[in-house]
């Protein structure tokens, strides 16, 4: 993987991290989601992989992936989706309910959106189009 690739990627993980990171801090800091109930969980090993799943991976894919794209290519598009998905978000009860950790969980629709519309734009970019 070339330097630029890897700074990408590493920049895009940082900041899901961060982002899951402050969004668990602020879940807990509002009620949405208690200390002792994270607790309980992560001791059970099938509840600690799935917050593993939703709340890290989630995170890096939500947040990271547009990050990573826009320093590796200049994609603008999934930062786009991003900001749809936030603002979907903040209309989710304030964004700190249970249905804000839903949207979290989806993930894998926005890993979609992102690499389709980035993909889209990559190829605008280097074609010709009469528009």
């Amino acid at each position: 993987m070339e330097a630029a690739a890897r700074r990408a990627v590493l920049l895009g993980v940082a900041v899901g991290v961060g982002a899951s990171t402050v969004l668990v801090a602020y879940w807990l800091s509002v009620g949405a989601l208690e200390a002792a109930d994270l607790r309980r969980a992560l001791r059970s090993r099938t509840a600690a992989k799935d917050i593993l799943g939703i709340y890290l991976l989630g995170g890096v894919v939500t947040f990271g992936v547009p990050t990573a794209l826009y320093a590796r290519f200049g994609l603008v598009s999934p930062a786009v989706v991003l900001g749809g998905v936030a603002a979907v978000w903040g209309t989710a009860k304030g964004g700190d309910s249970p249905a804000s950790l839903f949207l979290l969980a989806l993930w894998p629709g926005y890993l979609v959106a992102y690499l389709a519309l980035g993909g889209v734009e990559l190829w605008v970019r280097r074609h010709e189009t009469p528009w």
